[in-house]
């Protein structure tokens, strides 16, 4: 039974409705270091190779990886496939110490697999538990993309994130901000990607007010840049 997913995180729990099945222990991914040797357990191919291990070692700590343009801060290991994202990434002592989440799938790459680490994502899953979603989650309360370099370029407008729409009752829609606005500056720093965006705004909780600097294209031949307070929403 699923009892709550979040799809920025790319996190789920399940209830299974069974007794008698021995549970994993959690390690602390604080404690990782580069080197230590890691393995994944998972079904590559479907069930035809289910509960394959794989082994690896810790590549590197604190990759930025982002996922629907919410970033986070994951291990790297060699041990992942497709087959085994989403199980544990399991330490010497047979401890969780991460999820597997995604690799590197493009031709010139071999066997490079982020893990979501143990200590982030643990709060995410109780929250899931207790609330079957994550609600603790500041959002300005828009949805956009980023403007490309070619389209600053072509239209002569700034880097940022181009306003795709606003959420209905949100306040940065009740400070005017619409669709085809650019946001260039969150509290004064430029915000070039979504990944940007959700960095900062991991720093605040709803309710929180910052400053929101927006580009318009007011007509053909005027623009105009204007510095707006906005209360966060909540997810």
């Amino acid at each position: 039974q699923l009892v709550g997913s979040d799809q920025n995180s790319d996190l789920a729990v399940l209830k299974v409705d069974e007794t008698g099945l021995t549970y994993a222990e959690f390690g602390d991914s604080d404690q990782l270091e580069v080197g230590e040797r890691v393995c994944a357990i998972g079904n590559p191919s479907g069930l035809r190779l289910q509960s394959s291990l794989t082994v690896g070692y810790v590549s590197a700590l604190g990759r930025t990886i982002s996922s629907g343009g919410y970033a986070m801060e994951c291990i790297q290991t060699a041990a992942i496939n497709p087959g085994n994202s989403g199980g544990p990434l399991i330490n010497a002592y047979g401890q969780v110490i991460g999820i597997n989440s995604a690799k590197i799938a493009e031709t010139d790459f071999e066997g490079i697999g982020f893990a979501i680490p143990i200590t982030d994502a643990m709060p995410i899953l109780q929250e899931l538990i207790a609330n079957g979603k994550v609600t603790g989650r500041a959002m300005l309360g828009i949805t956009a993309q980023a403007v490309s370099a070619s389209d600053a370029e072509y239209y002569q407008i700034p880097l940022g994130l181009w306003v795709v729409s606003v959420t209905p009752g949100s306040d940065i829609g009740a400070k005017g901000v619409r669709e085809g606005d650019i946001i260039t500056h969150i509290e004064g720093t430029p915000i070039y990607s979504l990944e940007a965006c959700s960095s900062i705004l991991s720093e605040y909780e709803p309710g929180d007010t910052v400053k929101v600097t927006v580009f318009r294209r007011e007509s053909a031949t005027r623009d105009n840049t204007f510095t707006i307070d906005v209360a966060l929403s909540g997810s």
